[in-house]
């Protein structure tokens, strides 16, 4: 049980970590290619569901 709640935090703490690299990420790249960074976010965040 304990380990399961460590686990359920770490991951939290994963997707919010995730979450502001993404953020930061586009707002750098926005100006120079939106569809790329589209993709690009896309792909991580796919990525970081398919790791949980």
């Amino acid at each position: 049980m304990i380990h399961a709640k460590l686990q359920l935090s770490m991951s939290v703490k994963y997707l919010r970590d995730a979450f502001w690299y993404t953020v930061s990420t586009t707002t750098l790249l926005q100006n120079r290619n939106k569809s790329y960074t589209k993709r690009l976010n896309l792909r991580l965040l796919f990525s970081i569901i398919k790791g949980i």
